[in-house]
């Protein structure tokens, strides 16, 4: 869960932004064309201080991608270790930072992110996919392909945990979720692939939509999980609870497949919720399925009533284009916040913007600003149009009802999503980290 900074201040980027701004924006930071380079975890402590990492494949050896910002507009390269290959991050304080890598070791920092030491004993199997912290900073959880790094004491130590997949499920990555009180949530499903060409035969392999998600829960911090819902027609990219009972998780199957769903009983049965469509004019190309959502990626609330989703237009065969949603009424309603594209203003038809790289994933410290980061060294950051948009107002929790009230003690979390989306070259994420895999098997 993330961290609710109910009392953050509002951030004005000197030029960028004027305090009268009436309009949300996308303000571009770092966007290169380069198809091999992707941000895939980005981490915010604030509306001005944030970490993002990733990978990038254009030379013929993989090199870690690693950038903070302390002021909220320039971003500063940190220098790691070649070998380390960052694929998440956690930002836990001012000082204190965790970062997991492809090969499934743990890295912490105790200065800021300036310097970084493996954790000794605390690895998983393949990629670590995600972070995330509850809201007193105590549990803290990574996870990767069926294994879970769990500590209970603000990442002093940490323990190594197993879970089991549903059968039938091809997992390419995970979304975890916990509420410091012992229960923690695995979520995920098939990330589907795209089609590809035998390198032997010529021949093409065809892919397979994402599909088939399941969530996973466990009520003793992470010793055993039973499972909750198994063969969802939707792979699942993220998940957040709000309390014990109410949850939310973004998802999506093929083109026209996004899908939103929310929770009341804990994650045991889930309902989706209908995202307007994108309009006519957040189109990028003139063969793209008029307004259709292909997968949202990230979730995240605030409060029981106001809560953010990243979606996007990608499927394996067009390039996409990504959204933002609102929701201030717990999910009755969603606004576009807008798209990157009617963000960009007069900017909106230039000749790269079309070519929109894929987001892997958003970091929003408060409702109102953050950064969305992906493809081709992709970080764009978010400011909302209400100068003083309260994160916590709102109406009811849940579209059907539920009482009006606070949150259930959030934390944050850097979310890559589980892997289930497409990116601009067709490729799944799960099937970048699989060639990423590949790739440095033969290197060492």
């Amino acid at each position: 869960m993330k961290t609710i900074f109910r009392n953050t201040v509002l951030i004005v980027l000197g030029s960028m932004l004027c305090a009268s701004a009436a309009s949300a924006k996308w303000t571009n930071q770092s966007w290169l064309m380069s198809d091999g380079s992707v941000y895939l975890s980005v981490s915010a402590l604030s509306a001005t201080r944030a970490c993002a990492v990733g990978l990038n494949q254009t030379g013929s050896n993989p090199q870690p991608l690693f950038v903070c910002t302390s002021d909220g507009s320039k971003w500063n390269q940190v220098t790691i270790a070649a070998t380390i290959l960052p694929t998440a991050i956690l930002l836990a304080d001012d000082q204190t930072g965790f970062m997991g890598a492809l090969l499934g070791g743990l890295y912490r920092s105790d200065d800021g992110a300036a310097t970084w030491t493996k954790v000794q004993g605390a690895a998983v199997a393949g990629p670590i996919n995600e972070f995330v912290k509850s809201a007193d900073g105590k549990t803290m959880l990574a996870v990767g392909s069926t294994k879970l790094l769990i500590s209970t004491d603000s990442g002093k130590t940490w323990t190594q945990k197993s879970f089991t997949l549903p059968a039938g499920d091809n997992l390419g990555a995970l979304s975890v979720e916990t509420d410091g009180a012992g229960t923690v949530w695995v979520a995920g499903g098939d990330p589907g692939a795209a089609p590809s060409t035998d390198s032997g035969t010529g021949q093409t392999i065809p892919g397979r939509p994402a599909s088939s998600g399941f969530v996973l829960v466990s009520h003793d911090s992470a010793a055993t999980f039973e499972t909750l819902e198994s063969g969802l027609a939707y792979c699942v990219n993220d998940v957040e609870f709000i309390n014990a009972k109410e949850g939310w998780l973004a998802g999506g199957a093929d083109a026209g497949g996004a899908v939103v769903a929310y929770t009341e009983d804990g994650g045991k049965t889930w309902k989706a919720v209908k995202l307007p469509n994108l309009p006519d004019d957040e189109r990028t190309l003139p063969n793209q399925t008029k307004g259709d959502l292909a997968v949202c990626l990230k979730v995240t609330f605030f409060s029981r009533n106001v809560g953010l989703v990243l979606c996007t237009t990608a499927t394996f065969e067009v390039d996409g284009f990504n959204g933002l949603y609102l929701t201030k009424d717990g999910g009755k309603t969603w606004t576009l916040e807008p798209g990157f594209k009617a963000g960009y203003g007069a900017d909106s038809q230039s000749i790269l913007f079309q070519a929109s790289s894929q987001a892997f994933d958003m970091a929003m410290p408060d409702c109102s600003h953050g950064w969305v980061v992906g493809q081709r060294l992709l970080i764009h950051r978010y400011d909302a149009d209400e100068k003083n948009r309260d994160c916590a107002a709102g109406g009811s929790a849940v579209p059907d009802g539920g009482a009006d009230g606070g949150d259930g003690g959030a934390g944050e979390s850097s979310r890559r999503g589980s892997g289930c989306g497409c990116d601009m070259a067709g490729k799944t994420n799960a099937s970048l980290m699989g060639s990423l895999i590949s790739t440095l098997a033969m290197i060492f």
